[in-house]
């Protein structure tokens, strides 16, 4: 996902894309909480790693953003503590 995202940027309507990203990332992490096959197991786990670097890239670009020019700073450090905190 990390390769598409780099030669193929999300241009236009990150908002829809980040709410089905979220959903996906959902519907696969249960998809895997329920699975008794290894085959899907594995492909639900990269589909909840695909779906979540998507949100995650769509999160830290409006971030950065909505971010103020005199606070950058501040706010990176912010999420990346609060980003850290969560896992």
């Amino acid at each position: 996902m990390a390769i598409l995202l780099a030669h193929r940027p999300l241009r236009g309507r990150v908002g829809g894309t980040m709410l089905w990203c979220v959903g996906g990332f959902g519907v696969f992490t249960i998809v895997f909480g329920l699975s008794r096959s290894l085959v899907v197991s594995l492909l639900a786990l990269l589909l909840v790693g695909a779906t979540d670097m998507v949100s995650v890239v769509v999160r830290a670009m409006l971030v950065q953003l909505a971010t103020p020019d005199e606070s950058p700073r501040r706010v990176n450090a912010v999420e990346m503590n609060f980003h850290w905190r969560v896992q």
